[in-house]
């Protein structure tokens, strides 16, 4: 029994002590799941949020076995890896393609990289933080330390990527920038789970554009 009565969270799941981290890596120590055994090192999905936790009861579905030659440290960033590459794939085939991605921080810098290798002619990075001490290794082309605002109103036509990724997340400012940002039949991908229930929406530009927000 948790020590606290538990509530549900805005994603469905239980809060329980370590709410809200959903990223684990660690060791089995007890498993009913034919995949997983004491002892085997596994990476995935804390199916209750509770990854802050120091013993989390989790779905093995969730986990996976991962190289140990990898730490700890590098090896659970596999989990948000997987969600990247998922939501990447919605794109379909981005080669030669323009690219901008709105945010750095992680997750951001895992969706430069993705769509760089995704074959991305050119991918810009938007955050008002200098990410240029990592950006050649995450393969931003260029970096851009501005709000998005900023970067989306100072676009030409022709330098209008043809796909925005909105990763930064847990607020609802930066979709129209994205919206603005992107070239006409474009592509906007938002990505993660909505904090709130109804986010202002720009429908004229949306419209107008003719684009696609996934």
């Amino acid at each position: 029994m948790w020590p606290h009565p538990a509530a549900e969270d805005g994603w469905g799941a239980t809060r329980a002590p370590g709410f809200p981290m959903h990223e684990i890596v660690g060791e089995v120590v007890a498993s009913q799941h034919p995949d997983h055994s004491p002892g085997d090192l596994v990476v995935g999905w804390a199916s209750r949020f509770d990854g802050i936790a120091e013993l989390v009861v989790t779905d093995g579905d969730g986990l996976a076995p991962y190289d140990t030659g990898l730490p700890a440290t590098t090896a659970v960033m596999l989990q948000p890896l997987a969600c990247v590459l998922y939501a990447a794939e919605q794109l379909g085939d981005v080669s030669g393609q323009a690219v901008g991605v709105i945010g750095q921080g992680p997750i951001g810098l895992l969706f430069s990289s993705v769509l760089k290798a995704r074959g991305a002619a050119r991918v810009t990075g938007v955050d008002p933080v200098d990410r240029s001490d990592v950006a050649s290794v995450f393969g931003v082309d260029e970096v851009v330390t501005a709000r998005a605002e900023r970067w989306a109103g100072s676009l030409s036509d022709p330098d209008r990527p043809s796909v925005v990724v909105e990763a930064v997340g847990h607020q609802v400012s930066t979709l129209q920038p994205a919206l603005d940002a992107v070239a006409p039949c474009g592509q906007v991908l938002y990505f993660g789970v909505p904090d709130d229930p109804v986010y202002p929406f720009d429908m004229m530009t949306f419209l107008r554009k003719n684009l696609t927000l996934r």
